[in-house]
């Protein structure tokens, strides 16, 4: 997407694309009560309640006279652009369930600019952004939906965002149609970004073989030696949750498996724990520990020990 010599309508489609089909039936419903109230009903909007997110956008298009989608303009930018950017804060600062920043890298070739990559569940996102010489933004390109169908989206917002926080574009040069605020650049120059680390995907045939077919099993942990400790959070509702995932290495495993009582030697295993265990025990590298907890193959780390309420410390 080129943003060199954009008019209204090209900058008014840009937003629309960006927003989400119910934002821009808002934005309809705004315009007709503006309309109502100042006795332009015969500009009103009407006849749209079934048409999907492409034929919506046509639809202001074509039905707005010149004037309206000038005044209309900066309302939706404003408001647009602050989504955005609270959405892209949100996966900087690991606050979004779904996605997290993996890596940026910068490329030349027939262009030159950043490549910023992005994890979801069981997907990534690459985007783009294209430098022109004077380090300005050019074009930017990414896999997601919204950027396909010609909007702006979130993955471009956090590479910006990071891009300006690490000092590699400037942003009083950025080139765009819109600006942010002062506001949001001494914001954006002075957070700290929390890239999540990737998951270690455990995998230990001993634990393999007594975890066995099992969904869970209870197991005790005695003098593992703690290899590694990576912070993760996840988000509901606007409740967002700390938590460690805890490598164990070279300890011992008890299980009861039909009234028999086995006990093995592992190599390595991850663990599940609190932030409020964590600021208890004040685990460290290097601490060898003893724990109770429910042991399963977990999708995103792979062996891992849940449901951990005590430790102790050797």
């Amino acid at each position: 997407m080129s943003f060199n010599n954009l008019d209204n309508e090209s900058k008014l489609q840009i937003l629309l694309s960006s927003a989400t089909k119910d934002r821009i039936k808002m934005f309809i419903k705004n315009y007709n009560e503006y309309c109502e109230k100042n006795n332009l009903k015969e500009y009103k909007l009407r006849g749209y309640s079934k048409f999907n997110k492409s034929d919506l956008i046509d639809f202001i298009l074509n039905s707005l006279p010149d004037e309206e989608k000038i005044r209309i303009l900066p309302e939706i930018e404003e408001e647009t652009i602050n989504n955005l950017y609270n959405d892209a804060f949100d996966i900087l600062l690991n606050k979004n369930p779904r996605e997290k920043l993996k890596d940026i890298e910068y490329f030349e070739n027939f262009d030159r600019g950043y490549k910023i990559k992005f994890k979801g569940w069981n997907w990534e996102t690459e985007t783009e952004i294209i430098l022109t010489d004077e380090d300005s933004i050019d074009d930017f390109r990414c896999t997601c939906r919204i950027s396909q169908d010609g909007g702006l989206c979130v993955h471009f917002f956090a590479g910006l965002i990071s891009l300006i926080n690490q000092n590699k574009i400037n942003p009083d040069n950025l080139g765009l149609f819109f600006k942010f605020t002062p506001e949001q650049i001494q914001e954006i120059k002075k957070f700290k970004i929390e890239k999540e680390p990737e998951p270690r995907k455990i995998e230990d045939e001993i634990l393999l073989g007594i975890l066995g077919d099992y969904e869970k099993l209870k197991v005790r942990v005695l003098e593992g030696k703690i290899s590694f400790i990576d912070k993760y959070s996840s988000k509901f509702q606007d409740h967002e949750t700390i938590y460690y995932i805890i490598g164990v290495e070279n300890g011992i495993i008890e299980a009861e498996i039909d009234e028999e009582l086995i006990q093995e030697k592992f190599n390595i295993v991850s663990v599940r724990c609190s932030e409020n265990a964590m600021n208890k025990y004040n685990l460290k590298i290097g601490d060898i520990i003893t724990f109770k907890g429910s042991l399963e193959n977990d999708r995103k780390h792979g062996l891992l020990i849940k449901n951990v309420r005590k430790f102790e410390i050797l």
